[in-house]
């Protein structure tokens, strides 16, 4: 440390156990005062180091998360998982050993960062999606270094990027404060709300939030929209009546606020400088300048077209010199935003309402996707030679941290939030739930079976048979709605809820996905979605024909004979699901081939001809986009069009055509 005492290190922990080294860095980088009636601050050198202490504030948040990273890196054989029919089957061997039994974790979801951290995160979003419907309001949030409560705290000579701290702090608070007030009914009685917090490479963090309200009717209502969002340049002087009924003339507060925070651009023009958000061809990538708008309209899905009025129209214009060059704003270029809430939280804050499931999407993708990079690797060509994927070695190799987000991981703030809290609850076939267990530990056999016996789903099934609050009446899903999941030593069950607010509820759940290749645990969740109050396995296999209950012998069976797989149905359900769930292309496109290569489909040109739009979505934003503001060629059937990026797309007539990033699979349909 500055004074050449010890910091934290492993033998430390031998004299305070209970100090972890997140915790001691936190605790190092806190001011104090010397005495608690005085107020006087100690100095703390690493707050005044600038850029020697961002990068010591990076290098101790690297030091901690590289210990978590080497700990999954060196315990893949601690802890594995297996189902419970193989681990019941090595017991019942006579040795009862488990070591050679399961597959190892390579970074877990419990892994804050990591892809199935992510990925969990946006299905739990997806599940609020899914219960609620489409969200309302989408909003943007963004740091200001000019906050009172950032300023105050720098030393002479110091900016924002010097306390990072105090940054990530102050904006904590803000986010905290913007959510509570949506809860109390700012905007409308609240029902739901997702948030995540981006950190950029250079400049402030931002959050995106998406909120959810009880009375949907009222947000389709131009005049409601109208009420809450601006797109336009206020006025600079408003009228005020004072004590004695006078009216004066006194300056809009929000007016300095939007020419200063809510104004896009200039761009499009070499003169008033480079901007990011232009393309080769000069064309902004949002859009900008919007056209004008007499009235705010509805669009069909996605965002509305707000009112923006023309100067001839009586629009308010922005004048201001930029690059010695004069600019005029006009209501073409306002970034929609809330008056009050531009007012009260003086940041750049976008509000938008959204009319579309993709909004949704926008908010964990744009998180999700991860620092921009490339890696390239020469390695020999030998299949004897090559090593296993390592998604450890993987997450350090592209991994970027910003003083910013390594003071906001230090303190502990949360990244991502959601409100009601989301219960995943697992999909499996009978004895084939997961069992975790430490090969290396000794533990009674008995006792980890009997453990892991009872499951989410089995403990549904109990419920229903013995009718407990109705349970009968509830679909899998609406089981956490009503039900708490409590696990203690030795026993796990689901308890009733003191208090039920159907409007309004805590918890939801979210089945698991099952993969179409697996066709029985596929079944299942079909039927699981479909059939209230199952009472066991059986009960699931039971059909009632013409008055007499007949038991099907699989779960796909009894699919076929409820009609719940007639046809092709089961399949476009099933890529409907996917196609309004995932963020990846590709991930889309082979899950298409998996269906026509490995499933009884009837008709195969037909399910292609109704997720043609999804399934080549990417190509067609990629063709849209080089041709934007020029003649868009059209295609011939056989010809081709050659992407940037080498992807080929061709126009078949007879073939249906699947594109996989550079190959090309024809698949004749029947």
């Amino acid at each position: 440390m500055h004074r050449g005492q010890d910091g934290w290190h492993l033998g430390w922990t031998k004299k305070v156990p209970k100090i972890t080294l997140l915790a001691y860095l936190s605790f190092a980088l806190m001011d104090r005062t010397i005495n608690r009636d005085i107020e006087s601050v100690v100095i703390n050198p690493v707050h005044l180091a600038n850029r020697l202490g961002q990068q010591f504030i990076v290098d101790q948040f690297a030091k901690w998360q590289s210990s978590e990273l080497r700990w999954n890196h060196l315990n893949q054989n601690v802890i594995r998982a297996d189902l419970y029919c193989s681990v019941r089957d090595s017991i019942r061997k006579g040795d009862g050993k488990l070591d050679g039994t399961g597959c190892p974790v390579i970074l877990p979801a419990t892994f804050t960062g990591s892809d199935r951290w992510y990925h969990e995160k946006y299905m739990d979003a997806m599940a609020i999606c899914q219960r609620f419907g489409r969200p309302h309001l989408y909003v943007t949030m963004t740091c200001n270094p000019l906050w009172e409560e950032i300023t105050t705290q720098l030393k002479k000579h110091q900016h924002h990027e010097d306390r990072p701290d105090i940054v990530s702090r102050v904006f904590q608070l803000k986010l905290k404060e913007l959510i509570r007030d949506f809860r109390r009914g700012a905007f409308g009685k609240l029902t739901a709300h997702v948030y995540s917090v981006e950190f950029q490479k250079s400049g402030n963090p931002h959050a995106h939030l998406l909120f959810w309200f009880q009375d949907k009717d009222a947000w389709l209502n131009p005049d409601t929209i109208d009420n809450f969002i601006s797109a336009e340049i206020p006025d600079k002087d408003i009228a005020v009546k004072d004590k004695d009924g006078k009216i004066l003339l006194v300056k809009n507060p929000i007016y300095d606020r939007v020419t200063k925070s809510m104004l896009h651009g200039p761009c499009g023009s070499p003169e008033y400088g480079e901007r990011s958000c232009c393309n080769d061809t000069g064309v902004c990538r949002f859009d900008f300048p919007k056209r004008y708008q007499a009235h705010t309209e509805i669009a069909e899905d996605g965002y509305p077209f707000y009112q923006r009025r023309s100067p001839e129209e009586g629009g308010n214009t922005f004048c201001k010199i930029i690059n010695d060059v004069p600019f005029t704003y006009t209501n073409d270029r306002v970034v929609p935003y809330s008056p009050w809430l531009l007012k009260k939280f003086d940041c750049h804050i976008n509000v938008e309402y959204c009319h579309s499931v993709h909004s949704i999407k926008y908010v964990i993708k744009y998180i999700k996707k991860g620092t921009d990079m490339a890696t390239i690797a020469i390695e020999k060509d030998n299949d004897d030679d090559k090593k296993p994927h390592n998604e450890v070695l993987e997450f350090e190799n592209k991994r970027y941290v910003s003083s910013i987000e390594a003071s906001t991981r230090i303190q502990e703030h949360s990244i991502t939030g959601r409100n009601p809290a989301v219960v995943s609850l697992p999909v499996h076939l009978p004895n084939q739930q997961r069992v975790c267990f430490n090969p290396k530990k000794n533990t009674d056999n008995k006792q980890l079976l009997e453990k892991n016996k009872t499951t989410k789903l089995t403990d549904y099934f109990r419920l229903c048979r013995k009718n407990v609050r109705n349970a009968r009446q509830l679909y899998y899903r609406e089981i956490p709605e009503h039900f708490t999941w409590v696990e203690k030593s030795g026993s796990h069950y689901w308890k009733p809820r003191k208090h039920v607010n159907r409007d309004r509820p805590r918890t939801i759940g979210r089945i698991h996905l099952a993969n179409i290749s697996d066709r029985e645990r596929f079944a299942l969740r079909i039927l699981l979605t479909h059939t209230k109050g199952a009472t066991n396995w059986k009960h699931l296999r039971t059909v009632d024909s013409n008055g007499k209950k007949h038991v099907c012998k699989t779960f796909m069976d009894a699919c076929i004979a409820k009609n719940l797989v007639l046809d092709d149905q089961c399949y476009i359900d099933c890529m409907a699901e996917a196609a309004e769930h995932t963020t990846n292309i590709k991930q889309l496109r082979a899950l298409f081939v998996d269906i026509a290569t490995t499933c009884e489909v009837i008709n195969p040109r037909a399910l292609f001809d109704k997720f043609k739009c999804e399934l080549t979505k990417d190509f067609l934003y990629q063709y849209t986009r080089i041709f934007q503001n020029r003649e868009v060629p059209q295609l011939s059937p056989g010809a081709f069009f050659t992407t940037p990026t080498n992807h080929a797309v061709s126009v078949l007539p007879n073939d249906l055509l699947v594109v996989i990033e550079c190959t090309q699979i024809p698949i004749h349909g029947t």
